[in-house]
């Protein structure tokens, strides 16, 4: 049965319609996957990246003796995708960059070890929902570093310091939290430009400490139970 030309051309057009609604969701929904297919694997511990690129974790992995992960190149991005890093070695850190660029760290949790999340001489540095439980030293230690970004980043339980920041600019740190540090929650000196909003600093020895700091904006944070209310 031949169907009437008005009605070809209706449905035609509909097909056009349901093509260009189908194609459009694929296109937003494919940097995601793009991703994970593309990333390369961590499926062991220790390693070092000496190239730029995707990587992402591919199960929980422990770490006994060396670093975990080192970066030793620019333009490196890491999912940890919901997985765990265990580090057996006291002396040894998580995840460790000195004197590169461009690095992008997501969803990574880090357990026990020196240092959790260590950065040296690192410009346009992001960590997005990284953890660190029960480090020795610091969660998250960063120094003479440039354009630094942490959300919704948290350390518990540090030995010493929750985020010690030394000798660094343009920091912004939204939605994190140190809980039960031993000593300061959070430590910032000698840095400028620095946004601290949405944390909670909850019962540590000290809260937050600032020394020799420039145009800092502190706003929104919460301050609860630590021995002493440092500033």
């Amino acid at each position: 049965m031949r169907l009437p030309k008005q009605l070809t051309n209706k449905l035609l057009v509909c097909a056009i319609i349901w093509l260009l609604t189908f194609v459009s969701i694929a296109s937003l929904t494919q940097p995601a996957n793009a991703f994970i297919s593309d990333a390369q694997e961590i499926s062991a511990l220790p390693i070092t990246i000496t190239e730029s690129g995707n990587y992402v974790l591919t199960s929980n992995l422990t770490a006994d003796s060396t670093n975990a992960i080192s970066i030793e190149a620019d333009n490196v991005t890491i999912n940890g995708n919901h997985h765990y890093i265990t580090i057996e070695n006291e002396n040894c850190s998580g995840i460790n960059a000195t004197g590169y660029s461009n690095i992008q760290l997501t969803d990574i949790n880090i357990k026990g070890g020196k240092e959790s999340f260590h950065f040296d001489h690192c410009n346009n540095l992001t960590l997005n929902y990284c953890n660190a439980e029960t480090p020795l030293n610091e969660g998250f230690n960063i120094t003479l570093c440039e354009n630094c970004t942490l959300t919704a980043c948290n350390v518990t339980r540090s030995s010493d310091y929750g985020l010690r920041i030394y000798d660094s600019n343009q920091l912004i740190i939204t939605s994190c939290s140190a809980i039960f540090a031993e000593e300061s929650a959070v430590v910032i000196e000698n840095c400028t430009d620095i946004t601290i909003d949405s944390a909670l600093i909850q019962n540590n020895a000290y809260g937050l400490e600032m020394t020799e700091c420039r145009d800092a904006i502190i706003y929104e944070c919460i301050f609860d139970s630590n021995t002493k209310q440092t500033g």
